[in-house]
């Protein structure tokens, strides 16, 4: 979903790849019908569902007045910003229970600890 941003006099619209006509004319604040038009000016026949290249986007973008600001899904920044969340919030810890009433299937007890010992195998402290 595309998000639009002001700072100051400049507009920058942020998308994901790919770019569909309809929600890059949303973002713009056009009717999707405005820009397949103005697309057909330049020369480019697009429908209501296709995707646009991201030369073509930039352009028009800049023509209404918008900084466009593509983000590629294998940016560098964007991993790492996610490992560091990962690192800070470590996953729950779950138990594998068995019996005749569990079916053998882990599952998160929140408020549970799991415990190791050297000796003997992990245990539920709660």
């Amino acid at each position: 979903m595309p998000v639009v941003t002001v700072q100051g006099d400049i507009k920058t619209v942020h998308l994901k790849p790919p770019i569909v006509v309809r929600d890059f004319a949303t973002a713009l604040g056009l009717k999707p019908f405005k820009l397949i038009s103005e697309l057909m000016e330049m020369g480019i026949f697009a429908s209501m569902n296709q995707n646009i290249e991201e030369p073509v986007a930039v352009k028009v973008a800049e023509k209404h007045g918008f900084l466009l600001e593509i983000k590629h899904r294998g940016d560098a920044a964007v991993q790492q910003a996610a490992k560091d969340k990962e690192k800070e919030n470590p996953p729950e810890p779950y138990a594998l229970l068995s019996g005749a009433c569990f079916d053998g299937r882990g599952f998160r007890l929140p408020g549970a600890r799991v415990l190791t010992e050297l000796t003997s195998e992990p245990t539920v402290k709660w």
